[in-house]
């Protein structure tokens, strides 16, 4: 009877030893099979000009596969937050522009608004890129950007800026730019073809200048170009203030009006100082707490790192375990951008982590590009 039972634990044991051999065999098997098949789009490492590399790396804690780009601070790399759909509310694709542009890498940048307004297609929150503010606003409390000042360095935060309008009779009016928050609007990259915005006053307007608008004629509901937009009514003093042929110019303000260079991103914040977020404590919705692709942008001592997860199943991630393999990485702080569908990572005139043979990415709001150094220009310190 002993017999019979050391004989029965030992062939138990011997069929654990052999599952878990063939779970190792079976999982180094499809490691090398998927790029064949095609599943994987990309690899290993790879090393770009002016010290950026490309690679495949793979986490313990949390388990995670990211693909990462590690672009060198000090280097001279400028980093730009595009709008995609520069003119109009709309979406368009990361490839295409980041070879216009002469990009480096690429990657998809903040949420945006899909359907059911005017502003389809806009950042959710304030976007900057080259010292000009594209969008001025977030009505998220959590709101978090990857954010420049004019010297080049990066940082990861809260910023103060603001915008208005500065009227002829020099009375200024506080405006947030381009998002569907607030009571008093300017749109400056209006829907294709007319338009209307249900339960606003609009004002017309026609662009005189990076930051000079002319008032096009009265108030109108049927409107085909930018748009001065107020909440429950145009009061008197303010038509008196911006007659028709009245020009109107869009100042910043904020304590940060003079120093943001880049801005882009809603967030949430992933780290602090090295640790999870204290914000993603508590979620915000399911989102944050789903397995879905993901991308980020974190800071390390030496390094801006551009990461994300690759559009295959089992490849999704939580905030949480974004952010702990972000720290792994060695990054100190970082931000969360535009996940799901929107993932997208370009490098070399190809997206990395999606089908293979992709060359356009996802039609997005905006994205997030490493150009190369140019004399003169603001980069990354």
């Amino acid at each position: 009877m002993t017999s019979s039972l050391l004989e029965r634990t030992r062939r138990a044991r011997l069929a654990v030893l052999l599952a878990a051999l063939a779970g190792v065999a079976g999982y180094a098997l499809w490691e090398r099979l998927e790029p064949v098949l095609g599943r994987t789009p990309f690899e290993g490492r790879w090393e770009l000009a002016h010290g950026v590399v490309v690679e495949r790396v793979s986490t313990l804690a949390p388990p995670v596969t990211l693909l990462v780009a590690r672009v060198p601070r000090g280097a001279g790399l400028r980093l730009r937050a595009v709008l995609l759909s520069s003119d109009r509310a709309d979406l368009d694709l990361v490839g295409p522009a980041a070879r216009r542009a002469g990009a480096l890498v690429a990657i998809n940048g903040d949420y945006h608004r899909l359907t059911g307004s005017f502003c389809l297609g806009a950042p959710f929150s304030t976007l900057v890129d080259g010292g000009e503010p594209r969008v001025v606003g977030a009505p998220f409390s959590y709101a978090c950007a990857l954010w420049l000042d004019r010297d080049g360095a990066p940082r990861i935060g809260r910023f103060d800026l603001g915008a208005a309008l500065r009227l002829p009779s020099g009375r200024t009016l506080p405006v947030q730019v381009d998002v569907e928050t607030g009571d008093d609007l300017l749109i400056t990259r209006p829907p294709v073809g007319a338009w209307r915005a249900d339960g606003f006053a609009a004002l017309p307007l026609e662009r005189t200048g990076p930051a000079a608008f002319r008032v096009a004629g009265p108030p109108a509901t049927d409107l085909r170009g930018p748009a001065l937009l107020r909440r429950g009514g145009l009061d008197a003093a303010l038509l008196d203030d911006a007659p028709a042929g009245a020009t109107l110019t869009l100042q910043r303000t904020g304590a940060d009006a003079d120093r943001v260079w880049l801005a882009l991103g809603t967030g949430p914040r992933l780290l602090e100082a090295g640790e999870v977020a204290a914000v993603l404590g508590a979620p915000e919705s399911t989102g944050w707490t789903a397995r879905v692709a993901r991308t980020a942008v974190g800071l390390t001592p030496t390094h801006v790192v551009l990461a994300t997860t690759y559009q295959l199943p089992r490849h999704g991630l939580s905030l949480v375990d974004l952010a702990r393999a972000l720290a792994a990485l060695g990054c100190t702080d970082a931000v969360n951008l535009d996940g799901g569908p929107s993932s997208t990572f370009w490098a070399g005139g190809r997206v990395l982590n999606g089908d293979e043979g992709d060359d356009q990415g996802a039609a997005v709001g905006t994205a997030l590009m490493v150009l190369p150094p140019v004399a003169g220009e603001v980069g990354v310190r």
